[in-house]
């Protein structure tokens, strides 16, 4: 279309077709999973075979005096911990970062006239006004345009904006992408989740990397090492037990060889794992 100005014949939406519509589709936003909360997260950091058998190493260390040890132990561990938080806490706010990219307002037409919404308030079946440096905020296909072109960038990962024009296959827009020039009038076909984007986000929201195979690998070292010093620790207790009949006695035989196991070097190796792992 070659006019500098856009028609405007249709009356869009009344208020009765606005409420009913609202109430079938609900908000145009994003709705996910209800996201992990931090105590979760930390949770199930600290559960992790690695961190507790850090945790057994820097307690020994404070048994036997060390305290330097220990205490340098228990700010790697934080320091580590904090990063993998960070990590999970950033992971999980996708849906978040996808909403910053709607815009808050929009011109629609309802009843005949052109009136300024917030975009929540969009439903299937409005008609809105875009123009130059606006973002798009609903799936919609266009009716009337002029010299329109859009950055789809952030859907397709294309750098240079695209043509549009008002004729099956070039007249889709999609919620999240920018016009880049021109202006449009165009009809919303779908709202918050059903749109690409909000599946996009879903989809994101829904994956859960795998474990990669060193961090497999850790696992199964940490598992074993945590069992035969379980065994280890429980035999010799048991066999001094027997043979001194002294609790104290024999509790003190135990921890002498986890001070040998749990040397300087020993644990640091650990934390560096520890660290692999988390990162």
């Amino acid at each position: 279309m070659n006019n500098e100005q856009l028609s405007t014949n249709s009356k869009g939406l009344n208020s009765n077709e606005v409420q009913s519509l609202q109430l079938k589709f609900g908000k145009n936003k994003f709705e996910g999973e209800p996201q992990r909360r931090f105590l979760n997260i930390l949770i199930d950091i600290v559960k992790e075979p690695m961190f507790l058998l850090l945790v057994f190493a820097s307690t020994l260390y404070f048994l036997l005096g060390e305290s330097s040890e220990g205490i340098l132990m228990v700010v790697a561990m934080s320091l580590v911990t904090a990063i993998s938080l960070y990590q999970e806490v950033k992971s999980s706010n996708a849906l978040d970062a996808l909403q910053q990219l709607t815009a808050p307002g929009v011109t629609a037409i309802r009843n005949g006239i052109e009136v300024n919404i917030f975009t929540e308030e969009l439903v299937p079946g409005d008609l809105i006004l875009l123009a130059e440096g606006m973002k798009i905020p609903a799936d919609a296909v266009i009716l009337q345009e002029n010299d329109l072109t859009v950055s789809e960038s952030v859907i397709t990962g294309e750098s240079l904006p695209i043509e549009k024009h008002n004729y099956e296959g070039k007249n889709l827009l999609f919620q999240g992408t920018t016009v880049n020039s021109g202006k449009c009038i165009a009809k919303v076909t779908a709202i918050g989740n059903q749109t690409i984007l909000g599946k996009l986000g879903k989809t994101v929201e829904a994956y859960s990397a795998p474990k990669t195979h060193l961090q497999i690998q850790i696992n199964k070292f940490v598992r074993r090492l945590a069992f035969f010093g379980l065994v280890g620790f429980l035999a010799i207790f048991i066999v001094n037990l027997l043979h001194h009949n002294n609790v104290m006695t024999s509790l003190l035989f135990c921890i002498n060889p986890c001070n040998v196991g749990c040397s300087g070097r020993n644990t640091r190796s650990i934390f560096i794992l520890y660290g692999i792992r988390s990162l």
